[in-house]
């Protein structure tokens, strides 16, 4: 395998600032946003070191490359690289003494529970079998099925599996401003559960009329109000569509079903797959509101916070059909 295989070069390079991981992912792989996305990871992380070894077409890999020139006969196979990084600084002396222990994984890098694992079963339609059937969660594989479509509500540019993602990456870009709001008791269990990696997302698509009416009729579970002041502030944000990309924790999410935050995209255009801001329009967490600042000299995005009278958790959005 490919993954596993013997280095024929390797390069190391150090990605303490001022490295900018977008510039360097335009330069070397044209922008790829996948790469980007590794970047953005590692910065989450704080890794310190980068190791792009080439590799030879091994295993998986090359049986695609035989099937690809056999469909397409000018495919040329190129370059393999193996890409990863290092929690902490490393030299060519230094490499025969990594373990994996150093390495940073993408995995525990963004991790969180998506609020569908709270989710049993589905009610399907089946032109075959009939409605209102009900189905497993465990039986949608990819074996058992084919494609997946996804329903839009007319206006919205993008899917909330993609706002999910994107979501996360801020979020986990945010938390450095938010360790000064740890002294609230719930702002500290929403930290003590990230670092546990049972953070807990929800997307919901919203108006801002929506959210606004929302944010001003629901209390916190001490009973505390958002300010009208802020509500009539938060009016003026441009943006019309949201993908709001609720924030919970096991604690208040499936018994009582509230959560701790929420995190809010522009939908009404594609999303962005860097974080530059281009779709963040605003987060609130307990005693803080999030807004996006710029992106500094090594393309990092930075934020400002602003008070919130709401210091616990608040109910899930829910939509009431008479």
């Amino acid at each position: 395998m490919s993954h596993l295989a013997k280095p024929e070069s390797v390069e190391i390079f150090s990605v303490d600032r001022p490295f900018s991981g977008f510039q360097f992912a335009e330069d070397r792989f044209a922008g790829s946003p996948p790469i980007r996305k590794l970047f953005s990871l590692n910065r989450c992380r704080e890794g310190h070191t980068l190791i792009i070894e080439k590799v030879p077409a091994e295993g998986t890999v090359k049986d695609e490359n035989e099937e690809m020139a056999a469909l397409y006969p000018d495919f040329r196979h190129v370059d393999l690289c193996r890409i990863s990084f290092w929690k902490k600084a490393v030299n060519e002396d230094a490499l025969g003494d990594l373990t994996s222990d150093d390495c940073i994984g993408t995995g525990e890098s963004i991790q969180y529970i998506p609020s569908r694992a709270w989710t049993s079963n589905f009610i399907v339609h089946d032109d075959n079998f009939g409605a209102n059937l009900c189905i497993p969660q465990g039986f949608l594989s990819p074996e058992n099925v084919g494609h997946v479509i996804e329903l839009l509500p007319q206006g919205w540019a993008y899917s909330g599996v993609e706002a999910e993602v994107s979501a996360a990456d801020y979020f986990y870009s945010i938390l450095p401003h938010l360790s000064q709001f740890e002294r609230l008791p719930w702002m500290r269990r929403l930290l003590d559960y990230v670092r546990t990696k049972r953070l807990i997302l929800r997307h919901v698509p919203i108006s801002k009329t929506d959210y606004l009416k929302n944010l001003g009729e629901i209390d916190d579970w001490d009973g505390r109000k958002e300010s009208e002041e802020t509500i009539k502030l938060l009016g003026t944000v441009v943006a019309e569509r949201f993908w709001m990309v609720e924030v919970s924790i096991p604690d208040v999410f499936s018994t009582n079903k509230r959560k701790l935050g929420e995190i809010l995209l522009d939908a009404e255009f594609l999303i962005s797959t860097a974080l530059d801001g281009a779709n963040f329009v605003m987060a609130r967490f307990p005693g803080c509101f999030v807004f996006f600042e710029s992106l500094d000299e090594s393309n990092v995005p930075t934020f400002s916070t602003t008070p919130s009278n709401l210091l616990s958790h608040i109910p899930l959005f829910s939509v009431e059909y008479t």
